[in-house]
C-alpha cells in the first residue's frame, strides 16, 4: 500500500549492493541514479520505480557510502559526531544563557537533521544543506566569542 516506502526499500536494497560491490571507492559522485537499475530487486519495484525525477537513494549516509565508498560515509559520521561534541564544549563554556541557547539550538537543528538525512538525501539541497553548514560556521563563531571573553577575563 505505502508506495513512497517500498520505494525507499527498493533503493536502499540496490545501494546495499552498490556498496558491496565497490565499498572502498564507490561508484563517484552522482553515479547512483546512473548504475541502481542494475542492482535492484523486483520483488521491491513499484509503479514509480522508474524514477523519472531522477531522485537519489533516499539516505544521505546510504548515497555517501554508494558514491564515495564507505570511508566517505565514516568521514561524514565523524563530521557529524565531532560537531556534536566540539558543541556541547562550546555550550559549557558559554558564559551568557544566551549564547548557550543559541548554541543548543544549533546542536538541535543538526540532530534534526542528521535524524532526516537517514530516511532523505537533503544535504545536497539548498533548503537542508545550507542550515547544515551555517550551523557548523556558526558553531566555531560561538566558540571564538567564548575564547574572546575568557581571554579578556584572565588577569
Amino acid at each position: 500500500q505505502d508506495v513512497s516506502l517500498m520505494e525507499r526499500f527498493y533503493r536502499w536494497i540496490a545501494g546495499g549492493y552498490m556498496i558491496q560491490e565497490r565499498p572502498w571507492f564507490g561508484l563517484g559522485p552522482g553515479n547512483f541514479y546512473n548504475y541502481y537499475q542494475s542492482y535492484t530487486v523486483s520483488s521491491f519495484e513499484t509503479y514509480v520505480s522508474d524514477n523519472p525525477e531522477k531522485s537519489g537513494a533516499h539516505s544521505y549516509y546510504l548515497m555517501t557510502a554508494v558514491e564515495q565508498g564507505i570511508p566517505g560515509m565514516l568521514i561524514f559520521l565523524m563530521i557529524n559526531i565531532y560537531f556534536l561534541l566540539f558543541g556541547e564544549k562550546v555550550y559549557h563554556q558559554c558564559r551568557s544563557k544566551s549564547l548557550q541557547y543559541m548554541v543548543m539550538a544549533l546542536l538541535l537543528s543538526v540532530v534534526v537533521i542528521n535524524t532526516l538525512l537517514l530516511i532523505n538525501d537533503l544535504i545536497e539541497t539548498d533548503k537542508i544543506g545550507s542550515f547544515f553548514f551555517i550551523s557548523l560556521a556558526l558553531l566555531v563563531n560561538f566558540h571564538q566569542i567564548n575564547q574572546k571573553e575568557l581571554a579578556s577575563t584572565d588577569p
